[in-house]
C-alpha cells in the first residue's frame, strides 16, 4: 500500500500541477470567456482530488482487511464537513467556497483513512 499510494500521489500531483497551469486556458477554449471564473474553482478542487486519489487506496486497504465500516464512517464525516463548510464558505466565496469545502472534506477523509489504516495494520502485525 505504501508504494502504490506514493506512486499514485506523485502521478496525480504532477497531473494536477499541469491542470492547475492550463485550467484557465482549457476553460476558455472549451466554454468561452464567460466561464473563465470557473477555472478558480477547478484549481481549488485539485488538492482534494490529489488527496482523494490516495484516500481511495487507503479505503481499499481498509476494506481488504475487513474494516469496511470505517469507510462508511469516513464518508459520513466527509459529508458532514463538506455540508458545514459549504454553509460557511459559499455565502462568502461562492463557487470557490464550494470547491474549497470539497477539498477540505476530501483531505480530511484521506487523513482519517490513513490513520485508521495504519492503526489496523499495526494491530494486525501485533497479533
Amino acid at each position: 500500500t505504501r508504494y502504490v499510494s506514493l506512486a499514485t500521489f506523485l502521478a496525480t500531483a504532477i497531473v494536477a500541477f499541469i491542470f492547475w497551469v492550463i485550467a484557465p486556458h482549457l476553460v476558455r477554449l472549451l466554454f468561452g470567456e464567460s466561464f473563465i471564473e470557473s477555472a478558480v474553482a477547478v484549481r481549488w478542487l485539485l488538492p482534494g482530488i490529489v488527496a482523494l486519489s490516495v484516500g481511495k487506496i487507503f479505503a481499499s486497504d481498509l476494506a481488504g482487511r475487513g474494516a469496511v465500516k470505517y469507510n462508511t464512517w469516513l464518508s459520513f464525516v466527509a459529508l458532514l464537513v463538506n455540508v458545514t463548510a459549504n454553509i460557511v464558505f459559499i455565502p462568502i466565496y461562492g463557487i470557490k467556497g464550494a470547491a474549497i469545502s470539497t477539498s477540505i472534506s476530501y483531505c480530511l477523509m484521506t487523513a482519517l483513512a490513513y490513520f485508521f489504516m495504519t492503526r489496523i495494520a499495526n494491530s494486525d502485525t501485533a497479533a
